[in-house]
């Protein structure tokens, strides 16, 4: 056990002072919400002001995963039975996961990192989310669960064919897009983010890191092992922004940040919650993804759809907070959220809706 403490704070050590190390070289760390963002525009499924390509870190993350699911022996090439969750429901989790995050403009990883450079905006954000996960516990200890829509003997195969596809993609498409729009890049930097990313998405995939996952675990059965990690990981952000001179304390004037504080609240509530009953943050679904997780691609796909909706209808936040649309989205998400919430737990049962039509 111990063993595995040393390996989860190790862990969080490493991709700090990677992240650090990327934004020295002024490369964006882990901002999933900014990359699977960029990853839409450069598809043209929305229009963002200036040219956006996938950013190499997110190349490197999940092959860096594929890498050590491999390596430790964890990709079955058997046809044993897969459950899959409902591909649906994974889809919309993903939508409104990404909805939420670009009302705040960050994932939770980005969270930490705007905390770590003192933009206290990001940090009235943080008992949203917090509030967000609470309310999944809730849900949870009252028998939530995403019903298994199929199990198949060939679902194992199918898993894998889409993970080559889509590394396949991720690796051709900003490519072909640098070519097309002949984007002039500094290719040392991306060696560098490649290479980060794939030390660090092995990382990421040998201890499970998630900051969802960390607080759901302390509050449903106070296990603090994944905190462990989190907190580490927060320490050698802060402590290396110092050193580079990244911090500057206060609500105005923060790079990617908004002050209207309440829908900064709102929006981290939303990613919260959906990624407890996605079972998985932002970024913890582009781990999953990397070992070829059926329903974590499906989420990953849902959260680049997320990203066109939120940027075609105008419900993106901007440095000058939210817009209307923003404001009706934010409500329909949260809606939808705690529907599907009390249907998948005992406050709905098929039984119960039965036994009290006959009385």
């Amino acid at each position: 056990m111990n063993e595995d403490k040393y390996m989860i704070i190790f862990a969080g050590i490493g991709i700090g002072l990677l992240s650090v190390f990327l934004v020295y070289f002024n490369i964006t760390p882990f901002y999933v919400s900014c990359f699977l963002r960029d990853i839409s525009a450069s598809l043209g499924f929305c229009h963002i002001q200036g040219i956006h390509y996938p950013q190499p870190v997110t190349w490197g993350l999940i092959i860096g995963s594929f890498f050590a699911t491999a390596l430790f022996k964890e990709i079955k090439t058997g046809f044993n039975k897969k459950n899959v969750y409902n591909p649906m429901l994974m889809f919309i989790l993903g939508i409104i996961m990404m909805i939420g995050a670009l009302l705040f403009m960050a994932c939770p990883m980005g969270m930490i990192y705007r905390i770590a450079r003192g933009d206290l905006n990001a940090l009235l954000a943080v008992p949203g989310y917090i509030l967000g996960i609470f309310i999944g516990v809730i849900f949870i200890n009252n028998g939530f669960s995403l019903k298994n829509t199929y199990s198949s003997n060939r679902s194992n195969v199918i898993v894998r064919f889409i993970s080559y596809v889509l590394f396949i993609f991720l690796i051709a498409a900003p490519i072909y897009i640098l070519f097309k729009n002949n984007i002039e890049v500094r290719h040392y930097l991306w060696g560098i983010s490649i290479v980060a990313g794939i030390v660090s998405g092995f990382l990421f995939q040998r201890s499970r890191l998630c900051t969802m996952g960390a607080i759901r675990n302390y509050l449903l059965i106070r296990n603090n092992f994944l905190g462990l990690g989190i907190l580490a990981f927060i320490i050698v952000i802060i402590t290396g922004y110092y050193f580079i001179g990244m911090i500057n304390f206060g609500f105005a004037d923060q790079p990617r940040a908004h002050t209207d504080f309440i829908w900064n609240i709102i929006g981290m509530f939303i990613v919260g919650l959906s990624s407890v009953f996605a079972e998985g943050c932002p970024l913890r679904h582009i781990i999953l993804a990397g070992e070829g997780q059926l329903n974590s691609l499906i989420t990953v796909f849902g959260m680049i759809t997320g990203a066109s909706i939120s940027f075609n209808f105008g419900i993106a936040a901007s440095v000058e907070g939210v817009g209307l649309n923003g404001v009706i989205a934010a409500s329909i998400c949260v809606f939808v959220l705690l529907s599907i919430g009390v249907y998948n737990s005992r406050f709905f049962s098929v039984n119960e809706l039965q036994s009290l039509r006959k009385q």
